[in-house]
């Protein structure tokens, strides 16, 4: 029986409708299978920029452990215009950043200084982030960035690499900094990322470091593999082994990012020396950096001291070493580096012991 206009007309609207339905749910089927297929390979590319350097998948610690020797080779990138000085706490940061914005009206660069302190772990596509601000502004100007941040990768992220630049200090004399600095009752009221946190009670402000090393504290007596932000952990990055106090590994991480990624890492002890040897390896940054009073060796570096500078005694001291052994051999390998640069240079007749 032939089928009249109007069930002809239903027929075709009711299989145009499931048709289209399924072809709607084949369209949003895929759809969902590919936003879900990135978010995987985001995932294997966030885990393999975080475990590419993993321990477990390199040669052993001890294999490793005399691999990098300090060397003058200028690792500084031929066209770069971004420098990251991702600075250290209490190694001078405060000087290096006033000396930065003063030359960079000198030598016609931009200088970002980074409010944000105490979060130097970031996640990959913060850093992403981050470098993508940071070169946006590039082509018009050469452009510095300053922030308490670990070292990253920038090429495994699809950037070009920038100059690394750091300034390190003799590790004990930094954690007696460090640890009277951060009991300063006033930075507890000014800083934003502390203000969010529990203010710890008076007895924790009045502590003195002899007492704390003498109780076993973790603060200034952590165990061997206990996790602890190191002086090293700013070289080394942001695997979860830099932190670890003991790590052969994360030294000889940090050692190998200082030696091949980093153009200077300056000493506080030595910084008139220091900055005349950023003036040779990053000279769009430095230029005319002697001709300023910070380079003259006469500034008092400790531009925030404290009322009172309780006495540390040598036993404590003698700990500290221990415990910042790792730290300790950094800083050495950065000092024997400096003076080879130094020399290489000739700001130095030869390297210095």
């Amino acid at each position: 029986m032939p089928l009249s206009r109007r069930q002809l007309i239903s027929s075709l609207c009711f299989v145009t409708g499931r048709c289209a339905r399924k072809a709607y749910g084949l369209v949003l089927l895929m759809a969902l299978c590919i936003i879900f297929y990135s978010l995987f390979l985001e995932g294997i590319s966030d885990k393999r920029v975080e475990r590419s350097s993993s321990p477990s998948q390199m040669v052993s610690e001890d294999v490793l452990e005399d691999d990098v020797t300090p060397t003058a080779k200028n690792v500084t990138p031929e066209h770069t215009r971004l420098l990251i000085y991702n600075r250290v706490p209490k190694c001078g940061s405060t000087t290096t950043f006033k000396l930065l914005n003063t030359l960079r009206k000198v030598n016609n660069f931009h200088h970002k200084n980074s409010e944000v302190y105490h979060t130097e772990w970031i996640s990959v596509e913060e850093r992403k982030q981050l470098l993508q601000h940071l070169y946006k502004f590039t082509s018009r100007y050469p452009r510095s960035f300053d922030r308490h941040l670990f070292y990253f990768n920038a090429t495994r992220l699809g950037f070009q690499r920038p100059a690394w630049m750091n300034i390190v200090r003799e590790p004990v004399t930094r954690f007696i900094s460090q640890f009277y600095f951060v009991r300063t009752r006033e930075q507890w009221s000014i800083v934003e990322s502390l203000k969010k946190k529990k203010r710890p009670p008076e007895s924790w402000f009045n502590m003195q470091l002899d007492e704390c090393a003498a109780t076993g504290h973790p603060e200034c007596r952590p165990t061997r593999g206990a996790n602890m932000t190191l002086q090293l952990t700013y070289f080394c990055g942001h695997h979860p082994t830099c932190r670890q106090v003991g790590s052969r590994w994360a030294l000889n991480r940090a050692k190998y990012h200082l030696e091949n990624y980093y153009s200077v890492v300056g000493v506080l002890e030595e910084l008139p020396l220091s900055l005349k040897v950023l003036r040779h390896y990053l000279p769009r940054f430095f230029n005319n950096v002697e001709s300023l009073e910070l380079a003259s060796g006469n500034v008092v570096l400790n531009e925030r001291p404290l009322a009172f500078k309780p006495l540390v005694s040598n036993g404590t001291k003698e700990m500290l070493k221990s415990v910042l052994k790792e730290d300790l051999e950094l800083y050495q390998f950065a000092l024997q580096r400096l003076h080879l640069q130094a020399q290489a240079t000739g700001i130095l007749d030869q390297p210095r012991s």
